[in-house]
């Protein structure tokens, strides 16, 4: 799946799927994830989604997803989302992070469907829903009448509209409120100096 071709085919193939906010399923399975191991971002990002940077990636997770699901190391990331793919054993974990695209996207699979030796159908099972996943973050999402993508603001000469292979999505519910902080001090105590 390294080849661009090969991805905006199987991009177009699916046309009508997006990725969504992905809940870890309930019972019994196990998931592991990581941002590195079983696959590599190196393998599965498209050229273009290798380009992102984590301020417009933040803005645009935030905008089209929301708050974010997921905490994770205070001082090592900023948000982290995990999102679904195409296949149901994987998921795509999104943490926007200024150490650039490899390290800003990770995985979690279902150890009950990838086990085992890694076979080459395995990963690349793995790798092309994690690339499908990813570039769907290229689908423009509105902020009044600018739309912008996991790349930033897309030019309005690339949103034709009447063209089918742009579609934009719909923003997070969620998108524009505010977490007031009464509430992770009233969770979480309040930080030492304020």
């Amino acid at each position: 799946m390294d080849a661009p071709e090969e991805i905006d085919m199987a991009i177009r193939e699916i046309s009508e799927w997006h990725t969504r906010v992905w809940t870890r399923p309930t019972g019994k399975q196990t998931w592991s994830c990581a941002m590195g191991g079983f696959v590599v971002a190196e393998c599965w990002l498209s050229e273009e989604m290798q380009k992102v940077e984590y301020g417009p990636l933040f803005v645009y997770m935030y905008r089209r997803f929301g708050v974010p699901q997921r905490g994770s190391d205070c001082y090592k990331e900023i948000a982290n989302w995990y999102l679904s793919t195409p296949d149901d054993a994987v998921a795509l974990c999104v943490s926007p992070r200024p150490s650039g695209a490899f390290y800003s996207f990770g995985y979690a699979i279902n150890l009950g469907v990838y086990s085992g030796p890694r076979s080459k159908e395995q990963i690349q099972a793995v790798n092309s829903a994690l690339c499908i996943a990813a570039n769907d973050l290229l689908c423009p999402v509105a902020v009044r009448d600018v739309y912008i993508n996991a790349l930033g603001i897309v030019p309005e000469d690339n949103l034709t509209f009447l063209d089918e292979d742009v579609q934009a999505v719909e923003r997070s519910r969620w998108a524009g409120y505010g977490v007031p902080h009464l509430y992770f001090e009233e969770r979480y105590g309040t930080e030492a100096g304020e």
